[in-house]
């Protein structure tokens, strides 16, 4: 009898742990990874129209995120230590979120009638529950385009900086950071040669020099620098 329960027992546990995974792993349409070093994941989401997501998991780290598309509301369904439902509000190329760092399980939900594409950075190597961490920070309007290249500190405390760097249509310009640590985003890039390649929004480098072509159309990047 005994030994029928522990098997029971044996099943039921390893079936809760399937529910939610490593959506890297199970959904890899939906995750995937742009750049990693020791310091630093960048994953990429995407969430087609109205689109379900399966359950998964994320992990508890402090978490940048960069919102790479326009798009309409998205629901959040948590689940695990906390039940609740979220729902994003829509969302601008260019806009930025912090999070202290939580550990995740959810299903998505799209409720917007085009995709949403955006970053999860996640900081491998900062401590989690920084107050200063949650923080949001609207998308460049028109006065960040006055400049002949852009820049724009949109954060900076004793773990992080976070400065917002643009480049005119057809210019060119070598973009420098002099931090121990430093990862570039790339958020606007249509047409633009970034290290010599034709970029992606979404694209991250870790080097220290980054050469930038814009093409017809403007060029965002995000410097972000671990102090």
């Amino acid at each position: 009898m005994w030994r029928v329960v522990a098997i029971l027992l044996a099943v039921v546990g390893v079936a809760g742990c399937g529910w939610a995974q490593d959506p890297l792993k199970t959904l890899p349409h939906n995750y995937w990874v742009e750049f990693e070093d020791p310091s630093v994941r960048v994953v990429h989401v995407h969430y087609g129209a109205g689109e379900h997501v399966p359950q998964h998991d994320h992990p508890r780290t402090p978490t940048l995120y960069v919102y790479l598309s326009d798009a309409g509301p998205v629901r959040f369904v948590h689940t695990g230590d906390d039940n609740f439902s979220l729902v994003r509000k829509p969302v601008q190329t260019g806009q930025l979120r912090l999070s202290p760092g939580r550990m995740e399980t959810h299903r998505v939900e799209s409720l917007s009638k085009t995709s949403s594409d955006f970053l999860r950075v996640e900081f491998k190597t900062l401590p989690l529950y920084i107050n200063s961490m949650h923080a949001r920070m609207a998308a460049a309007g028109e006065d960040f385009w006055k400049a002949a290249q852009p820049e724009k500190v949109e954060f900076d405390d004793a773990h992080l900086r976070i400065v917002r760097v643009g480049v005119q249509p057809g210019k060119s310009a070598l973009l420098e950071s002099h931090a121990a640590r430093v990862v570039w985003l790339a958020v606007r890039v249509d047409g633009a040669l970034c290290a010599g390649k034709t970029a992606h929004a979404g694209e991250g480098w870790d080097a220290a020099k980054l050469g930038v072509q814009a093409g017809t159309k403007r060029v965002e990047i995000l410097r972000v620098e671990l102090k």
